[in-house]
């Protein structure tokens, strides 16, 4: 006799690998998924150039609420209206306390009651390949930001990975 199994609805008990940011227009408001074995692409957006000026506040504030609150940033770039930081939380609760520290924060150093937008983007990175993706893409994201078209930041980004062998 065959046993039985309960039937699942196609979305129920799985979990989202990323959340946050434009994925939340129009939504119900639901939990972020946090994982403490994974690291986290974060990116913070802002409408304003806010991080253009001050770049070196901004950092400072980065690591200084990262060491307070047990996160390790392993790559951070600053663009001019957004910030993408690869993260690992040691703690689910020290997430929100760090989001909402340097939030607050870089909106009182770019003096805006509003400086972000959105709410901000996570996404799970898998160890291996996806890591080494997502710090690729970040620096090629900042070659970019820095004026270099996306083909000659591509090429740039691999002889610096791979040398020039």
């Amino acid at each position: 006799m065959k046993k039985r199994t309960q039937f699942l609805f196609p979305t129920f008990g799985q979990t989202t690998s990323e959340f946050g940011g434009s994925l939340l227009k129009g939504k119900r408001k639901a939990a972020r998924p946090i994982s403490v074995k994974l690291p986290m692409h974060l990116v913070l957006k802002s409408d304003v150039l806010i991080f253009r000026k001050n770049l070196k506040a901004h950092r400072e504030v980065v690591q200084r609420f990262a060491k307070k609150f047990h996160i390790k940033i392993m790559q951070n770039e600053f663009n001019g209206n957004h910030v993408h930081l690869i993260i690992r939380v040691l703690h689910k609760a020290n997430y929100n306390a760090f989001i909402r520290a340097v939030t607050s924060r870089m909106a009182a150093i770019a003096k805006l009651k509003k400086a972000f937008t959105l709410r901000p983007y996570t996404r799970f990175v898998q160890w291996g390949r996806d890591l080494k993706n997502a710090i690729s893409y970040l620096n090629i994201n900042c070659l970019e930001a820095d004026g270099l078209p996306r083909v000659n930041a591509r090429l740039l980004n691999r002889l610096l990975n791979e040398g020039f062998g």
